[in-house]
């Protein structure tokens, strides 16, 4: 019996030990969860949000209703990039709009040159059978003249009545003169098309400039100041000027920053004006001191303070000594 009530109190001694441990444990990792969490909540108490954000170089801020909402850095992030994206759509939507009626002009102008050119082509097919059929009245139509048609006889007769070789040559001298028609035609055709070409670049460039938030910010306030799209029609104007007097194309971003610059003096706020720079005062000069009579003192008698009448009678006193002396 005492033997196994030793072991059971051993037994129970060592059971009650790692139970106060276990509880120990328990304690330790409640703390250090506790820590955690204050540490959690303290740093939620010195997150401070920030309500701006960016779209293509303007900036915003959230709206008054959906600030509230915002509790920490995620929450802020996520709806900076709802707002951004929604905010982008305004001006994706201008830019597609635009492209849709450059588009729909275009093809408009498509159509009308296609139908254009089936009427032309009808007609010259027309006048193609009636010079077969009835020349007469088809050089009455074109308003040819009788004697063209006649030297354009010699000719074929010529033709007609020449050797091979002279064949030869002559058809040569009209295939060159055919080439040169042709030729002077296909340069006519690729300046056109230069110049069209020329067009769309300068006015994808100059769209580019206008849309700078710098210039664009700019043209706001000029044209708040001289109506709906001035600050445009000048830079405009601006490079025709350059153009007519030097012969020189100017980038439309050059001759946005040049209006800009013409400008921009008469478009500065009131606190940009430099303010005068305030002058130093001007030092005072002091009278000099009156000189002292007495012997070996440098100082002057006004500086000297008096504690009693005698005093005052000791310094008359040496005042009437050194003019007793000065006699």
């Amino acid at each position: 019996m005492n033997m196994n009530g030793e072991n059971m109190v051993l037994e129970n001694g060592v059971e009650d030990q790692s139970q106060e441990g276990a509880i120990d444990d328990v304690h330790v990792n409640d703390g250090e969860n506790s820590s955690s969490e204050n540490e959690i909540i303290e740093e939620e108490n010195q997150y401070n949000p920030n309500y701006k954000f960016k779209v293509r170089g303007e900036e915003f801020e959230f709206d008054e209703k959906i600030r509230p909402v915002i509790s920490n850095r995620e929450v802020e992030e996520h709806l900076r990039d709802l707002y951004t994206k929604s905010y982008g759509l305004d001006p994706l939507k201008e830019t597609l709009d635009k492209r849709n009626k450059e588009y729909e002009e275009v093809h408009s102008k498509y159509s009308t040159l296609e139908n254009e050119y089936s009427l032309i082509k009808d007609g010259i097919d027309k006048l193609g059978t009636l010079s077969k059929k009835d020349f007469a009245v088809f050089q009455k139509h074109m308003t040819i003249d009788d004697q063209t048609v006649l030297d354009r006889a010699r000719e074929i007769l010529r033709y007609r009545d020449a050797e091979d070789y002279e064949k030869k040559e002559m058809d040569k001298t009209y295939q060159a003169r055919e080439d040169q028609y042709r030729s002077l035609s296909e340069v006519d055709y690729l300046r056109k098309e230069n110049a069209e070409i020329k067009n769309i670049q300068h006015q994808y460039a100059f769209d580019k400039a206008m849309s700078d938030s710098d210039i664009k910010e700019f043209g706001k306030k000029f044209d708040s100041k001289l109506g709906e799209k001035a600050f445009e029609n000048r830079v405009r104007e601006y490079g025709r000027v350059t153009w007519d007097t030097k012969g020189q194309y100017i980038q439309p971003i050059d001759a946005c920053k040049a209006v800009v610059n013409e400008f921009s003096v008469f478009f500065k706020d009131q606190e940009n004006v430099e303010k005068p720079v305030p002058q130093a005062p001007v030092a005072r000069v002091l009278p000099k001191t009156i000189p002292n009579f007495g012997t070996g003192a440098t100082t002057a008698p006004i500086k000297k303070r008096y504690k009693s009448i005698d005093d005052i009678r000791k310094y008359g006193e040496e005042l009437a000594r050194a003019s007793e002396r000065y006699q």
